[in-house]
């Protein structure tokens, strides 16, 4: 499988995401805002340096521990998103920890354990 037909199902994958599916139309908006109708490569790069803005203009009210999750999970969704944009034609894949796309050799690679307890979160 080519590596950007692996990025496309992976992208499909995130799309899945409720939190980052029910916001990407508010995204877009900020994204298409920023980048203008006719965007280079410089504002494609720049876009990075306003991801927050986009982001930021789909809040809404209230701290729950509910809400607080999934807007960490849209962030995520967010920035994973930009960098295969970026990242498009080469090498580098970018996802969130998932099994389906992490092969377990580097899932176990990046478990930490301390005092017995294992990890491989952040």
């Amino acid at each position: 499988m080519l590596i950007n037909e692996f990025k496309i199902e992976a992208l499909r994958h995130l799309s899945a995401v409720s939190s980052f599916k029910n916001s990407w139309n508010n995204y877009k908006i900020g994204i298409n805002h920023f980048l203008g109708h006719q965007p280079d490569g410089n504002k494609i790069f720049e876009l990075g340096e306003h991801i927050s803005e986009c982001f930021q203009g789909n809040t809404t009210g209230g701290r729950s521990q509910s809400m607080l999750s999934s807007a960490g999970a849209s962030w995520e969704c967010l920035v994973t998103w930009y960098l295969n944009f970026v990242l498009w034609n080469t090498n580098i894949f970018v996802t969130k920890s998932s099994k389906e796309f992490v092969p377990e050799v580097i899932r176990d690679a990046m478990t930490v354990t301390i005092s017995n307890l294992s990890t491989n979160t952040e």
